[in-house]
This record gives C-alpha cells, sequence and structure tokens, in this order.
C-alpha cells in the first residue's frame, strides 16, 4: 500500500446475480461457493461493523461498475445509534474505504463519512503511511511496481469469512443491542436505507434487505427496524 489500495476481483466482472452487502452478519452468512452449485455468480462486499452511509456508497460503487440483478442487503446496520463508534472507527473507514477503487462515488464518500481532518490521508494514502518512507528498500519498489502491474488482488472465498471458532461476546454494546428494549431508528440510518432502495430502482437491481437471525426479541421482529416511516421496505427475517 504505497500510492493506491489494491482493489479486489469483485472489480474484474462486469455482471452479477447477486451480490451481498452489510456488516460482519453479512460476510459470515453468505457463502458465494454454495451458489455456485446453482450456477449463480455471487460476491460478498460485506464489512465489519459497516454503518448504512458506507453500505450506501458500497451499493452505488458496485451498480457504477457491475450489472447486478439482485442486491442482498443484510440490515443489522440500522440498529447503529447516531453516536455509535462504528461512525467514527478508523478500522470502519478503513475496511470500507480501502478497497474501493478511486472514483466518484468513493471521493463523495470520503466527503460525506470521513471527518474532514482525516480526508486528505483518503485522498492521498501517502499522507497517511508517510512514515513508510524511511523503511522503503528494494523489496518495497518490487512490490509497488507488481501491485501498478496487478492492481487486483484475489479476496478469499470472495469476501466470505470461514470462522472455525465462536466466542461468547461480552462487550457492554451487545448487552444494549439484545435488550428488550424497543427503540427510535436513528434517521441518518432511515435516510441511507431509503437512498439505497432509491438507487436500486434506478439502477433495475431488486433489492432484498435481509435479517440475520438473532435471539433477541427485539431482533425478531422486523417492524421495529421500520417503525418511523419505512415499513413499507420487507424484511428477509431468518427467525
Amino acid at each position: 500500500y504505497v500510492l493506491t489500495p489494491k482493489i479486489p476481483s469483485f472489480y474484474r466482472e462486469k455482471h452479477y446475480d447477486a451480490v451481498f452487502f452489510g456488516t460482519s452478519q453479512s460476510y459470515c452468512s453468505f457463502d458465494p461457493l454454495i451458489f455456485d452449485e446453482y450456477d449463480l455468480k455471487t460476491y460478498n462486499r460485506g464489512r465489519q461493523q459497516q454503518t448504512m452511509n458506507y453500505t450506501y456508497y458500497y451499493i452505488k460503487d458496485a451498480l457504477d461498475v457491475c450489472d447486478i440483478d439482485v442486491v442482498v442487503l443484510e440490515v443489522f446496520g440500522m440498529f447503529y445509534e447516531e453516536d455509535d463508534t462504528g461512525f467514527i472507527s478508523e478500522g470502519v473507514r478503513d475496511s470500507s474505504l480501502n478497497d474501493m477503487r478511486m472514483s466518484e462515488t468513493k471521493i463523495e464518500a470520503i466527503r460525506e463519512c470521513v471527518p474532514e481532518e482525516m480526508q486528505i490521508s483518503y485522498f492521498f494514502p501517502l499522507d497517511k503511511y508517510h512514515f513508510r518512507w524511511e523503511e522503503l528498500d528494494y523489496a518495497s519498489w518490487n512490490g509497488f511496481y507488481n501491485s501498478a502491474l496487478k492492481p487486483y488482488y484475489e479476496e478469499a472465498d470472495r469476501g466470505y469469512k470461514r470462522w472455525t471458532e465462536s466466542e461468547v461476546c461480552v462487550d457492554d454494546y451487545w448487552s444494549i443491542a439484545f435488550s428488550e428494549i424497543r427503540r427510535d431508528v436513528y434517521a441518518g440510518n432511515i435516510k441511507y436505507l431509503d437512498k439505497i432502495y432509491e438507487l436500486c430502482q434506478k439502477k433495475g437491481a431488486k433489492l432484498i434487505p435481509f435479517q440475520h437471525h438473532f435471539h433477541s426479541d427485539e431482533f425478531r421482529h422486523p417492524d421495529c427496524l421500520y417503525k418511523n416511516s419505512v415499513q413499507e421496505h420487507p424484511v428477509i427475517s431468518y427467525n
């Protein structure tokens, strides 16, 4: 990573039968290998803790470069509160922006989602990784040369994560998220959900909102997600 990020092989294809978007609940749920058995070309573009603003730009970017028949949107991002750390986390920013191709959509995403004082590092990665100049050697320049010749990388399992072990989550956030308390959805999330619907309609892609299986009643009822203004959007639930 010297001048520009390497981007996944997702961008090489011009058509997908379905692409999956959302949080880690997406990349842990949909395995493209299974869909291969039905001769369906798929890819998983889910990212860790991805908030709805980044998800919107991920979908917009994908529809700019690919003809996608079905957009599957995993909706856990709708539960993030306005002050959730996901909106300001460097890890979320990096995982959502570093492997997005440079384009007008990425520029718009940086301007809309990244604090102004940090934007320069995402427009020009040289600024973010300036400390590497003192460590450059022949291998570094050779790596940059090969990167320029081969800008794509093969993402393992087309974005799907094969976890072999699970752990009990003890984070305080989850004790709130999985409580029985019904709460209003952050208006910013609704805004971007509506923008995603409008975008898919404009591009001729079928949008399927999807809710992963959860053990809490709050998550078993999709209406709690759309209690304010978007009840017209049906959600497929595993519950």
